[in-house]
């Protein structure tokens, strides 16, 4: 939680590790549902399609239609992705606005002269 004491010693910017990972978990769960459904979330005026559609996942957050017609590969490949998918969510979690742009200085101080943009004037 974001703390706004000022005799904590904590920073006024810490927060609860707790819920960064219900958001990753959250973020994973809309990525997945949006890729399954095939970016079709478009809300209908039926309600029996619309608790159909909450009925596709199990009790763990899973998908549980979806499963039935995949090869054994599918599934290996799908659990992998969310997988890798959630440590990147992770690592961009960790890393403040701050480091984000030190990074991203570093490695234009990095880049070779070659890719320097080239001085435009009249002659």
């Amino acid at each position: 939680m974001l703390s706004a004491n000022p005799s904590s010693n904590h920073s006024p910017f810490s927060v609860n590790i707790s819920l960064i990972h219900e958001l990753l978990v959250l973020t994973i769960k809309m990525s997945s549902f949006w890729r399954l459904s095939g970016g079709n979330t478009a809300l209908t005026t039926n309600h029996a399609e619309d608790m159909n559609e909450t009925d596709k996942y199990d009790e763990q957050g899973q998908t549980a239609k979806y499963d039935d017609h995949l090869t054994p590969a599918e599934k290996r490949y799908l659990q992998m992705w969310e997988k890798i998918d959630a440590q990147r969510m992770v690592k961009m979690a960790s890393k403040s606005h701050r480091d984000r742009i030190q990074e991203f200085n570093q490695y234009l101080a990095n880049l070779s002269e070659h890719y320097d943009i080239p001085k435009v004037g009249p002659g």
